[in-house]
């Protein structure tokens, strides 16, 4: 029987929203020396106020509005609805924060990545995801380890078991 080989250069946790695309791990914006941005004392769930390793205000430029906003500290996405001319980022869904979380910013996933779910030995879960070609679909009854070999730009929270853990290949 033959079996289809997967070779992927890039993995990324996959974190479940109905509102953001998977982050493009391909580009994140430059940031201070390498490194994700802080979240400053008064950003809110819906306004991110960033500043690098030194305190600086970030230098956010090359983001765009519909960019994907990762919290590296506790995961969680949005998606970027307004840059404000102070340089704090608006998003369009809550974004959980808390001063001095590692925040990242990705362009969003457009060409789509293969996934693999983690789930309990021996039990299933369905997955919702969105293709790259724009189809909403719900894998019934997936299995741990178990590949979908189809191009995905978002996993749902929404019909998505709620034990779902899994990893985006590229």
């Amino acid at each position: 029987m033959a079996y289809q080989k997967i070779t992927a250069n890039r993995a990324f946790e996959i974190i479940k929203s109905d509102t953001t695309l998977l982050p493009d791990i391909s580009w994140k914006s430059q940031q201070a020396n390498g490194n994700s941005w802080l979240a400053r004392a008064g950003s809110t769930n819906l306004v991110l106020e960033l500043e690098d390793d030194n305190g600086d205000d970030a230098d956010i430029t090359g983001v765009e509005i519909g960019y994907v906003v990762v919290n590296e500290t506790s995961p969680a996405t949005a998606t970027i609805t307004k840059i404000q001319a102070s340089g704090a980022i608006t998003v369009g869904n809550s974004l959980s924060v808390t001063a001095g979380d590692s925040i990242a910013i990705y362009k969003p996933q457009t060409q789509g990545a293969i996934i693999v779910p983690s789930v309990s030995s021996g039990s299933f879960i369905d997955i919702k995801v969105k293709t790259a070609g724009g189809d909403e679909v719900v894998f019934k009854r997936c299995a741990a380890g178990q590949v979908l070999p189809i191009n995905v730009v978002q996993v749902f929270n929404t019909d998505t078991g709620a034990n779902f853990t899994g990893v985006a290949l590229w």
